[in-house]
Parts: C-alpha cells; structure tokens; sequence
C-alpha cells in the first residue's frame, strides 16, 4: 500500500519548526548584574550600563566569556576594587588619606582600565588637622635633632675620656666637647642645661659604667 508524500510546503515548514525549536532550547538566560570574587569578597555589578561602558577591561571579557551565575575569580586587591567599581559608575575616584593613589593607578592599569591621576580624588586635610599634622612633625624633627645630639656629645665626651686616661685632668672644657662633636660651644651648653639627664643616660650605656657631670665650666 503506498503512502501519501508530503508536499514540499509542509516539510519545509516542518524543517523551520524544528530549527526554531532548537534555537529557543539552547538560549541561556543572563542574569542582568555579574558576581565578582575577589579576595573571597563578592561584588556585584550592572551588565547595564556599568560593565558595558569598560569593553576593553578584563571584567568586562570575563563577564562576557563566563557561563552560569555563579562568581567569576578575579586575582585582584579586595580592598582596591571598591574603587575601580566606583570608577566604573562614575568615571572619577573618591579615596581616603590613607589609601595610596599610586596603588589605585596600578590595580585600575592591571584591570584594564585608563584611568588617570586626575579622576582619583584624595581626601584632604582641614585646616585644623594639618595644623595638627604639621605640630606632630615638627616635635618628631625637634626630637630626632635632640637625640642625634645627645649622640655627638655623648661620643664626644667619651673620646676625650679616652685620650685623657693617662692625664690626671679629668674635667673636660665646654669648648673641648664642642670642638670634638662638631657642635658649638654654646649649643653644648644649652643641651647640658635642657637635656644633661639624656646625656649622662647616654654616657652611662655607652661608656662602660662611667658618669658624667657638669663641672665648673666644663664636664667631669
């Protein structure tokens, strides 16, 4: 018994039927934000307009190579990517006194992003803090002067110690000790009278148990 053949119309729209068919079953829905794991931090991020404004960075490839809506790895500064996140929205960089900027410009260059010195914004001092800032500073160089001081007669006082061990004079001039360390004489005085403790602490760590004194005019 023979068959009816189907007409050329009808397998043709049975071919299309089936393309169609097979087209819709592959379509893989995507999610309209992308996961980032940075640090094993996630991150999460706008396909529109966020990621699509940056095409040539490496979170945008790697948004667009990946599969599935799970995070994607990035080998990248946890603490940095909030920052090229915030450059991806707005273009421009706020960042606090304490994070570097030089660190902002080599994560962003690493991550495939142009950016610029002049979109990184750093925080600034008040007028107030840097008041602050400048009086800190200030005590720390007084201080380091001091100490380097207290260093130079201290090594001062000992070397002529030395050369004086097979003397019976034993009282060093206020001029001898300047002229050994380099300091004038009136400089030295002023320091044995502000800082002769520091000295003679100094003196006594260094010079083998030995004390010094102000004398008369001079040490002893």
């Amino acid at each position: 018994q023979l068959l009816p053949m189907a007409s050329p119309v009808d397998a043709a729209g049975d071919l299309v039927g089936a393309a169609e068919g097979c087209a819709v079953a592959e379509e893989v829905p995507r999610s309209d934000t992308v996961k980032f794991n940075v640090g094993g931090r996630i991150f999460e991020v706008l396909r529109e307009p966020t990621l699509s404004l940056h095409p040539g960075s490496l979170l945008h490839t790697l948004a667009d190579e990946h599969l599935g809506d799970d995070a994607i790895f990035v080998e990248a500064n946890p603490d940095l990517f909030q920052y090229m996140l915030e450059y991806m929205r707005n273009r421009k960089i706020h960042i606090p006194r304490c994070v570097p900027k030089a660190a902002v410009l080599l994560e962003a260059a690493k991550l495939g992003f142009s950016l610029v010195a002049e979109e990184v914004e750093q925080e600034r001092l008040s007028a107030g803090e840097l008041g602050a800032e400048v009086r800190h500073q200030q005590r720390n160089a007084a201080e380091t002067l001091s100490k380097k001081r207290v260093e130079l007669v201290g090594t001062a006082i000992l070397s002529l110690h030395l050369k004086r061990l097979a003397s019976e004079e034993h009282v060093l001039s206020m001029d001898e000790v300047a002229k050994e360390s380099g300091l004038t004489s009136q400089v030295v005085r002023d320091m044995f009278r502000a800082s002769a403790s520091e000295i003679a602490r100094w003196f006594q760590s260094h010079g083998g148990g030995l004390r010094v004194t102000p004398a008369s005019g001079g040490v002893s």
